[in-house]
């Protein structure tokens, strides 16, 4: 009868605990881009994710900061990354890690399709202001 109250207990126990590791397993977590290693992006909290592949993401900049908060591209490596920043403010667009940089003029707009060669996180700002545009995430 004792063993019973002992063992009844701690089989609970680890009925739990082995729900609770399953449960972990099965989760993506951060590595994931949500869609199977396709090319996605979105801009601000809300947005629907695109191909970025299929189609370049589209900035804008008004009074110097990007409309919807900064910009989010994830591609694995290999993949173009392709967007384009229209700015009622002129400045310089500069892809830090890729070291692109663009002058973009008041009213302009400024495209950039270049190969995701570098695995990380990396952004985009308007350099002279100091104001990220974008955060770039490739993947291996």
């Amino acid at each position: 009868m004792a063993v019973n109250t002992i063992l009844k207990p701690l089989a609970a126990t680890s009925l739990v605990a082995l729900a609770l590791a399953a449960a972990a397993c099965g989760s993506s977590g951060a590595q994931s881009n949500g869609s199977g290693g396709a090319a996605s992006s979105s801009q601000g909290s809300g947005a629907s994710s695109t191909k970025a592949a299929a189609k370049p993401v589209k900035i804008e900049i008004k009074s110097g900061k990007p409309v919807g908060g900064i910009a989010k591209i994830t591609v694995n490596k290999g993949q173009p990354v392709r967007f384009s920043v229209t700015s009622d403010v002129a400045d310089e667009v500069h892809v830090h890690g890729y070291n692109l940089m663009k002058d973009i003029p008041k009213g302009g707009t400024v495209r950039f399709d270049f190969p995701a060669k570098l695995e990380g996180v990396y952004e985009a700002e308007l350099e002279n202001r100091k104001e990220q545009i974008v955060s770039l995430r490739v993947y291996p």
